[in-house]
């Protein structure tokens, strides 16, 4: 099995919004390169959008909470596109286990 590295980090009320935008290369991140997105993972029913779960995030979670947790993995370049696409859907399925909201963008 390929070997790949983990960083993670946590983002603080009032960061959801504008996180979710530059995932998405969204607004002012119109302009950064992303490939694949996967954005309405587990969104609640109540939720038509990311941006929407996420600033709803930023509005209701406390003051010095967590917003959200990004991880970022490095892919290995010895992997094809498509094997690399597996590795992180396999990733995604240990790690969240179905059981929350994600967006992700490669």
């Amino acid at each position: 099995m390929a070997n790949y590295h983990l960083n993670i980090s946590y983002g603080r009320v009032g960061k959801g919004g504008p996180h979710i935008d530059y995932i998405l290369g969204q607004n002012k991140y119109a302009n950064k390169e992303t490939e694949i997105k996967y954005t309405n993972h587990n969104l609640p029913n109540w939720c038509k959008s990311p941006k929407e779960f996420w600033v709803a995030a930023d509005d209701n979670e406390r003051i010095n909470g967590t917003v959200y947790k990004e991880v970022r993995i490095s892919l290995p370049n010895e992997l094809s596109h498509e094997k690399n696409i597996e590795l992180l859907n396999d990733f995604i399925d240990t790690i969240l286990e179905g059981k929350y909201h994600y967006s992700v963008s490669i």
